[in-house]
């Protein structure tokens, strides 16, 4: 399996520091944009290595 895209997100706590959290895991940049689009979501698409059994989303 070759290069996969993981949808990111930001997440403010309370005491004022981000995280960066995983939304969900796509075969393609293409797909994880418009999942991005369709769910309404400020994110970003980055390209990640698979780690193990890591599997992207199944539409």
């Amino acid at each position: 399996m070759g290069q996969l895209f993981a949808l990111f997100i930001s997440i403010c706590m309370t005491t004022g520091e981000y995280q960066e959290a995983v939304v969900e895991v796509y075969e393609s940049e293409k797909e994880c944009q418009q999942a991005m689009y369709e769910k309404r979501i400020y994110g970003e698409c980055s390209a990640v290595e698979p780690d193990g059994d890591q599997q992207p989303t199944k539409q």
